[in-house]
């Protein structure tokens, strides 16, 4: 008989985004938390605008970096959803971009 390896599925990464999935604009703002495993632990990570090149990691200050930074899953939540409302692409924030949305519903 063949021994059979156990097959592990779980949870690696998550997103976080004011904005709904089904938003044009949601894959420029989604603030993904990413498992580590290597550490053990998670990182906050933003690629940015569509087509742009690399992206930055989020540390436990906020601010942003090319470096990554390690958390537990709770601080990593937290902080990604913090970023996912303050977060800036090409100079406008989600609260921008709604605003944006409303004003064209009104005409």
């Amino acid at each position: 008989m063949t021994n059979v390896p156990v097959v592990s599925f779980e949870p690696v990464k998550y997103a976080a985004c004011a904005l709904p999935t089904s938003h044009p604009d949601y894959a420029d703002f989604v603030i993904r938390v990413i498992f580590r495993p290597w550490h053990g632990q998670w990182e906050v990570f933003h690629a940015g605008p569509r087509g742009g090149h690399g992206g930055q990691y989020l540390s436990a200050d906020g601010t942003w970096s090319r470096e990554g930074h390690h958390f537990d899953l709770d601080t990593a939540r937290g902080l990604a959803v913090d970023a996912a409302l303050t977060v800036a692409v090409h100079g406008r924030t989600v609260a921008d971009v709604i605003a944006a949305d409303k004003q064209a519903v009104v005409r």
